[in-house]
């Protein structure tokens, strides 16, 4: 079984899904698409992949979000933030190689 929230699922999110979110948001804003579309495109195309690749919903579900406890820090935010970085390493590397093969992101 594949935990969701895992360095593999982030690698995998900034490989791909990172990259096409930011081509597609190009798209509609070069073909003039509404505010309101490419918003929209925002949260579906880049912020729903972020949180499932990230963050822990299990343990927000079980603990809730606001609570502020010492053991949350060492089981949930410090690695929500591992995985962040390996996301954000893996989009630049990402879109380095694209752009050494001649697509402009």
């Amino acid at each position: 079984m594949i935990k969701i929230p895992s360095y593999t699922a982030s690698i995998l999110t900034g490989i791909i899904i990172m990259p096409l979110s930011t081509m597609v948001t190009n798209y509609a804003e070069e073909r003039h698409y509404s505010q309101f579309i490419i918003i929209l495109w925002s949260v579906i195309g880049f912020m729903m992949p972020l949180m499932l690749a990230t963050v822990d919903i299990g343990y927000i579900r079980k603990n809730g979000l606001f609570t502020l406890r010492n053991e949350d820090f060492k089981l949930f935010y410090i690695p929500a933030w591992k995985r962040m970085l390996v996301l954000f390493i893996a989009t630049v590397c990402s879109v380095i190689i694209l752009k050494q093969m001649g697509l402009n992101i």
